[in-house]
């Protein structure tokens, strides 16, 4: 089953689809561990909550974006790793995009 997120995408409300519940809560944390750790606002050049609910679905709707904007999730992962160096902090990061049966497939780990 799919699961669609709705989001902020450099300051555009858009929904993701993912491949399942699992990858749709993975970018979740991704974005909050974004959101905390740089102290960053809502704006532009990275993705932004819209709400936390996941919404399923049998099928891909039309409008919904099924692959993710790797620029922008680099520049989300370079400015965590920033913050931590700063920090003095040595937390893993484990990040991994792609696709899977035509949805999104998202992994992290920190």
């Amino acid at each position: 089953m799919y699961a669609l997120l709705p989001i902020l995408e450099n300051g555009s409300a858009q929904t993701l689809c993912f491949a399942d519940a699992q990858d749709a809560g993975n970018f979740e944390r991704f974005v909050d561990t974004y959101r905390v750790e740089t102290k960053s606002g809502n704006g532009y050049d990275a993705y932004w909550l819209c709400s936390y609910h996941i919404i399923f679905t049998e099928a891909i709707p039309k409008n919904v974006k099924t692959l993710l904007n790797a620029g922008m999730v680099s520049y989300m992962i370079r400015s965590i790793l920033l913050t931590r160096t700063e920090k003095k902090e040595a937390k893993p990061l484990d990040v991994m995009q792609g696709s899977r049966n035509g949805a999104i497939a998202f992994s992290f780990k920190s």
